[in-house]
């Protein structure tokens, strides 16, 4: 099954072609807080970790369902 999308301007158009970017750097700093609460005994990172998927359900936005 294929879908076209067909974006109304320029700013829309950037929107969906950036998506998998944004995504990716969402990863990228969950995988970093991650990192360095696990190995660099900065438990302090925890709470903006914890922020992070707050905002993130906030906004329905599930990485695993994005990068996996």
């Amino acid at each position: 099954m294929k879908a076209y999308l067909k974006p109304e301007d320029d700013q829309e158009l950037k929107r969906m072609v950036k998506s998998l970017d944004m995504a990716l750097a969402l990863w990228d700093m969950n995988q970093w807080l991650r990192n360095e609460i696990k190995y660099s005994q900065k438990e302090h990172l925890q709470e903006a970790r914890d922020e992070l998927y707050r905002i993130m359900d906030d906004h329905r936005i599930y990485l695993d369902e994005l990068i996996t």
